[in-house]
């Protein structure tokens, strides 16, 4: 896959399950303090950073697992 098309993907993917979470963490947000919807929103964008490092990873260890076997099969 494209590299900048994976991480696009990521970017997207993290950003969609961030927000799906939050909106779920924030349903009661007329009786929730500024405190702790700040705290939902943090963890927010912390769980998008952590999935789009993890998307943009595993597709690196792919890249170079898939060198791997070209270069093993093709000797």
């Amino acid at each position: 896959m494209n590299i900048k098309l994976r991480n696009t993907l990521g970017e997207i993917i993290g950003a969609s399950i961030a927000m799906n979470w939050m909106c779920y963490s924030l349903t009661e947000s007329s009786i929730m303090t500024i405190e702790s919807i700040s705290k939902v929103l943090a963890k927010g964008i912390g769980i998008s950073i952590i999935i789009i490092i993890a998307i943009t990873f595993s597709g690196f260890v792919a890249s170079i697992v898939n060198l791997f076997f070209k270069i093993y099969l093709y000797r």
